[in-house]
């Protein structure tokens, strides 16, 4: 490994080398962290982000206790089943980057412990991110903690706000419904598209503008469509239409229907 200067003294390994891990530990290496280790259960995997980011790649769960903030972007279950068997030695700083996990998951373990969640969809290879602009959530389980949770997530982001577990766990709920679950519509109408021979690009656009929308006007005043407007001869067209694929016919309906609710309407899809 290269020798460089870093402009903070603490020592970091990343435990996790998937697209949190990845992106976080290029965002922080590039801020100035030093990057000790990046722990996976892959070793080429490892390998590959520790390149990036002038560290030392291993599959030794051990090693992670070397450096003084240990960052776990471990999938839920593998984090926890992980804690079962760990020992930290006294004053390292534990931090994980779960939606869905209290801080308290820690605490049988370490005094010093918290949450970093960026608030973003990540895959490897998207070297266009732009870490400054992702909202960064910070929690943590004493003011020592808090002090450094701060130094780390402004050193990578523009937006920085502490939230607590329970806080953290809603705001993920809500990403899956924004993200996620709107990746599988988008995937049901690839879907449609490709059965009856129309290039699915036709709705970027659409589904493009629909997004830059949010950042001007609340989705809530932003809905339009057949539900929206209660057209029920074009939503029972639909319907008709659906009936060859009940999947798609369910789904349908019962977003109609929260569209109606949602806006008062009186009809059933």
């Amino acid at each position: 490994m290269a020798c460089m200067k870093f402009l903070n003294s603490q020592t970091i390994v990343i435990a996790g080398a998937g697209n949190v891990g990845w992106h976080l530990a290029i965002a922080l290496s590039k801020a100035g962290w030093n990057i000790k280790n990046i722990y996976s259960k892959n070793i080429r995997n490892a390998k590959k982000l520790a390149s990036r980011v002038n560290s030392i790649a291993t599959i030794d769960f051990h090693e992670i206790y070397s450096a003084d903030i240990i960052i776990f972007c471990l999938p839920d279950d593998v984090l926890l089943q992980k804690l079962k068997t760990i020992y930290i030695p006294a004053g390292k700083i534990l931090l994980h980057t779960s939606g869905s996990l209290g801080i308290d998951v820690f605490n049988s373990i370490s005094v010093n412990y918290g949450s970093l969640y960026p608030l973003q969809t990540f895959k490897k290879g998207n070297d266009d991110l732009d870490f400054s602009t992702i909202p960064v959530f910070v929690e943590g389980s004493n003011k020592k903690t808090i002090s450094i949770l701060q130094k780390l997530a402004k050193s990578i982001s523009d937006s920085v706000q502490q939230a607590n577990s329970q806080q953290r766990l809603f705001l993920h709920i809500a990403a899956v419904f924004a993200c996620n679950f709107s990746n599988q519509m988008y995937c049901l109408a690839e879907e449609i598209c490709k059965k009856h021979n129309i290039d699915f690009q036709l709705l970027v656009p659409l589904i493009l503008q629909t997004a830059m929308n949010t950042k001007k006007i609340l989705p809530s005043l932003n809905q339009t469509g057949p539900a929206k407007r209660k057209d029920m001869a074009v939503i029972g067209k639909h319907l008709e239409i659906l009936s060859a694929y009940p999947e798609l016919k369910d789904m349908y309906s019962s977003i109609t229907n929260s569209i109606f609710v949602r806006n008062n309407e009186d009809g059933h899809a």
